[in-house]
């Protein structure tokens, strides 16, 4: 929104929301898989995770894949062709444009870098709220455990990952120890952390909205 306000078009708007999600996402896969041994050490064998994660690491390259040739997909074929000239399909087409655009070029690293900086963020946070907590763990149980409850509470199936965050805490944090009401409570402290640090960003809104001209109000009709 406060792209388009600025002046930007809807789909470079849209493109940069959806590459980021799908930057951090990816990112977030390769991590866990990376990390699949000293899970395994630390929690156990969790059945269906190499399984999972295997299946999310292709589905993601695959994503990939078909958002930098979609352009050329929908040149193929009458209908498709129809399908590209719609609004949807024009976002799709700027879509897979940016995304070749950016998975071509090197900021795809330092985009990559600035994601694995975001998760080991979440990492040192939950650590240091975990000690405010005196929760008895390590760093590596955080590093073991939290990208686990960070991946599942990307899936959109609750508002903000609530319910479903506190959920997969208990589990996880038990499975390293953690009573269940100190998971369930350091689960509520993580999500209520978040979102008071993002309420930092309304300022920028108000100020912004400040900056935007006016629309200039309608002529009166003549008697």
């Amino acid at each position: 929104m406060l792209a388009t306000w600025r002046g930007h078009r809807l789909s470079v708007a849209l493109s940069s929301v959806l590459l980021e999600r799908f930057v951090m996402v990816f990112t977030l896969v390769v991590l866990i898989c990376a990390l699949i041994p000293m899970i395994f050490a630390r929690l156990g064998a969790l059945p269906g995770l190499e399984w999972s994660m295997a299946a999310f690491l292709a589905a993601s390259v695959c994503g990939i894949a078909f958002l930098m040739l979609a352009d050329r997909v929908l040149a193929l074929h009458p209908l498709l062709v129809t399908f590209g000239r719609s609004r949807m399909g024009q976002l799709l087409l700027a879509l897979s444009g940016d995304t070749r655009r950016l998975f071509g070029s090197r900021w795809i690293i330092w985009s990559s870098v600035l994601a694995y900086g975001a998760h080991l963020n979440q990492v040192f946070f939950a650590a240091w709220l975990g000690a405010a907590l005196s929760l008895d763990l390590s760093l590596t149980d955080y590093l073991t455990t939290i990208p686990l409850i960070f991946l599942v509470t990307l899936l959109p199936i609750s508002i903000g990952g609530w319910g479903v965050r506190e959920g997969v805490s208990v589990i996880v944090l038990g499975a390293v120890g953690v009573a269940r009401a100190d998971a369930l409570a350091f689960s509520i402290l993580f999500g209520a952390s978040v979102a008071l640090v993002s309420l930092a960003a309304l300022p920028m809104w108000w100020a912004d909205a400040k900056r935007r001209p006016r629309e200039a109000p309608a002529p009166e009709a003549a008697v």
